[in-house]
C-alpha cells in the first residue's frame, strides 16, 4: 500500500518590448533629431500581463496483495486512484465554457494477474495480467485555455505612422491607445465534459523451458485506449456543398461570430491495439547469449497523433463533424518487428598456447533489427474544405483513408566487437569497434506524399512519394579502454 502527492507550479514569462523599423538610416537620424518624428516604417509594442503563474497537484493511492493459491499458482492483484487537481480557470474568459474546469474523480483503476505452472517439472509457465492505467492529463490544455481564452493577456500593437493613434519616435504607449481595437480572436477551450485518458491492458503468455538455458515464449498483447485528447473546431460551419467523399465545404461565417475559430480540446478518441509475440531466449552458456523476438501487431486510432499538443504541428481532425474520417492505422502502427541479439565469447583450454591466445579474450556483440516500414498520411496541395485549421499537408484527396501509405521497411545489422588484454589480475586494457549500420542501409524516415489535386479533391498528380530523410548511414567508432 502507498501513495504519492505531487505538486507542480509553472512560471511562465513573456518579453514585453518596444519595437521602431525604420527604412534607411537617415529616417532613423531625422526621428531621432525631431526633424521627422513619425519617418519609421512600423513601430510594434506588446501589452498587457506577460506572466501567468498556474499550479496543479497529482494525488495517487495504490494497494497490492498477493496470494499463493497453490505451490504453482500465484494471484496478484490491487487497486490505484488518481485524483488531478486542475490549475485554475481564467475567471474573466470571454467564452463562458472556459471559466471553469471540471475535474474527474472517477479515476479508479482495478488490476488482476496470475502466475501458473501446470506440471511437475514446472518447464511450463503461464502468466495473465490486466488491468485499467489512468494517465495524468497534459496541462498545457489548460494553460492554452487560460491564455487564448478571447479575453488575452498579452497582445501586440502594430501600426504605420499615417495611423492617428501612431506615436511620435521615440515614445511608446502607456496602455491601448483610443482608435485601437483587436482583431477577432480565435481562441482555445476544454470541453465541460472532459476526462482523465485511460487504457485497459491485458495480456496473456506461455513460456517453456527447453533446456536449461533455453526458453521459449508466445505472448498476447491488447490495449484498448479511451478519452484520448482530440483538438477539433467547433465554430465552422457547414455549408450547403461537400465533396464527393462526403466532406463538408465550410461556409467563412462562423457559428459563434464573436470568435474566428473556437478550438476545443475532447475526451473523444479511441484506440486499439492487437499484438502476437514470439520470444526465443539463450541465457549465458557455452560462450553464447542469444534473444530473439517476433511481433506482429496492429494499432488502430481515431485520435490524430499530429494532433497532440506536444507535436507543435496543431493538426486537427479531417472533418470536425465526423470523426470516424480519421478513423486508421495508429501513425506507430508497425505491422512486423523482427529484433536479433546475441553475445559471443570464444573460449579455448586446449594445450596449445598461441591458439589460446588467439581465441580467448575476444567478444562479439550483434544488434539485427529488421521492422515494417513507418506509416505516412497522404496530403494535398490545396485546402479542399476550407477549414483553416488543416494545414493542406493534412487535406486528403478524395476517398483517401489516414495513413494508408507505408514507407520500405527498415533492417539494420550493429556489431561490436572487443578484446581484452589481460596484463595483471587488477589492469585489463580493452580495444573495441562499434559498427552501426554496417551493411549501410538506407532506412527512410520522412517521405513526400503530397498529392497534386483540383478544387474538388481529385488527383491530378499521385505523391512523388521521394524520400526527405532517413536514420544513420554507417558509423564507425574504434576506442581504448582500460579496466582496473
Amino acid at each position: 500500500m502507498g501513495g504519492s502527492v505531487r505538486w507542480v507550479l509553472n512560471e511562465n514569462r513573456q518579453a514585453v518590448f518596444a519595437q521602431y523599423n525604420f527604412g534607411s538610416v537617415q529616417a532613423y537620424l531625422d526621428a531621432k533629431n525631431g526633424v521627422n518624428p513619425r519617418g519609421y516604417a512600423s513601430f510594434t509594442q506588446r501589452l498587457g500581463d506577460p506572466n501567468l503563474d498556474y499550479s496543479h497537484r497529482f494525488n495517487s493511492l495504490y494497494w497490492q496483495d498477493n496470494w499463493k493459491m497453490r505451490p504453482n499458482f500465484t494471484v496478484i492483484y490491487g487497486v490505484r486512484y488518481d485524483l488531478y487537481s486542475l490549475p485554475a480557470p481564467a475567471a474573466d474568459a470571454a467564452y463562458e465554457i472556459s471559466r471553469s474546469f471540471r475535474t474527474d474523480r472517477n479515476n479508479w483503476a482495478p488490476r488482476l494477474g496470475f502466475a501458473w505452472s501446470p506440471d511437475r517439472e514446472q518447464k511450463w509457465v503461464i502468466r495473465a495480467s490486466g488491468g485499467i492505467f489512468y494517465d495524468a492529463p497534459q496541462t498545457d490544455i489548460y494553460r492554452r485555455a487560460i491564455v487564448n481564452s478571447g479575453n488575452p493577456r498579452v497582445f501586440n500593437i502594430s501600426v504605420t505612422p499615417a495611423q492617428s493613434f501612431a506615436p511620435n519616435f521615440p515614445n511608446v504607449f502607456s496602455g491601448v491607445p483610443s482608435g485601437f481595437s483587436l482583431p477577432i480572436q480565435s481562441i482555445e477551450t476544454v470541453a465541460p465534459d472532459f476526462r482523465t485518458l485511460y487504457s485497459a491492458n491485458a495480456n496473456l503468455q506461455i513460456t517453456r523451458e527447453i533446456t536449461k538455458n533455453t526458453s521459449l515464449s508466445a505472448g498476447y498483447f491488447f490495449t484498448k485506449g479511451t478519452g484520448i485528447p482530440v483538438y477539433r473546431n467547433i465554430n465552422v460551419q457547414p455549408g450547403p456543398n461537400r465533396l464527393a467523399d462526403g466532406r463538408p465545404i465550410f461556409l467563412t461565417a462562423r457559428i459563434d461570430p464573436r470568435f474566428n475559430n473556437i478550438v476545443m480540446a475532447e475526451s473523444v478518441g479511441n484506440s486499439n491495439y492487437n499484438g502476437l509475440n514470439l520470444t526465443l531466449n539463450r541465457r549465458y552458456s557455452r560462450a553464447l547469449d542469444l534473444f530473439a523476438s517476433y511481433t506482429w501487431s496492429h494499432a488502430i486510432d481515431d485520435a490524430p497523433e499530429q494532433n497532440n499538443i506536444d507535436s507543435g504541428t496543431n493538426v486537427f481532425p479531417s472533418d470536425p463533424t465526423n470523426r470516424r474520417r480519421d478513423r486508421g492505422n495508429s501513425l506507430a502502427d508497425r505491422r512486423h518487428v523482427l529484433n536479433l541479439s546475441g553475445v559471443l565469447r570464444p573460449s579455448w583450454n586446449g594445450g596449445n598456447a598461441a591458439l589460446r591466445a588467439l581465441i580467448n579474450n575476444n567478444q562479439f556483440a550483434f544488434i539485427l533489427t529488421a521492422m515494417s516500414g513507418d506509416i505516412f498520411n497522404i496530403g494535398s496541395n490545396r485546402n479542399l474544405n476550407n477549414d483553416p485549421t488543416i494545414p493542406n499537408a493534412f487535406q486528403r484527396p478524395l476517398f483517401i483513408g489516414r495513413n494508408t501509405y507505408r514507407g520500405p521497411a527498415t533492417k539494420q545489422f550493429d556489431l561490436r566487437y572487443s578484446r581484452y588484454f589481460p596484463i595483471r589480475e587488477r589492469w585489463r586494457p580493452e580495444f573495441f569497434a562499434e559498427f552501426t549500420n554496417l551493411f549501410n542501409t538506407v532506412n527512410v524516415t520522412g517521405v513526400n506524399t503530397t498529392a497534386t489535386v483540383d478544387a474538388a479533391g481529385n488527383i491530378l498528380a499521385p505523391p512523388p512519394f521521394a524520400y526527405t530523410g532517413a536514420l544513420d548511414q554507417r558509423l564507425l567508432q574504434l576506442g581504448l579502454r582500460l579496466n582496473f
